[in-house]
């Protein structure tokens, strides 16, 4: 049987994750394989509550929202890091179905 080595593991601020991490990390472990957990988060645009002449900027705002999924990767993967596993955490922006 082909053991699978590379675990994607795909995030969202949206659904309790640890029930679903901890199988994850189980296979990955049993497999020594490598695990990769990901968020993707949505592109901010004009028009996403957010208005041309508004003093809010746009990438600033990107840039904390890339920032808080990191923050929340880093918390899921913490318990598991701390025994040792690897874990990668990568944050994309764009169309989560599509990422």
């Amino acid at each position: 049987m082909e053991r699978f080595k590379n675990l994607l593991l795909v995030v969202n601020s949206h659904t309790p994750m640890a029930p679903t991490l901890e199988q994850v990390v189980a296979l990955t472990q049993k497999n020594q394989g490598k695990l990769t957990l990901i968020e993707v988060v949505r592109e901010v645009e004009l028009g996403m509550g957010i208005m041309e002449s508004s003093l809010v900027d746009p990438i600033k705002v990107q840039r904390e929202l890339v920032d808080k999924a990191h923050h929340r990767l880093e918390q899921l993967a913490a318990p598991f890091q701390e025994k040792g596993m690897t874990i990668d955490l990568k944050v994309k922006v764009g169309t989560p179905f599509l990422e």
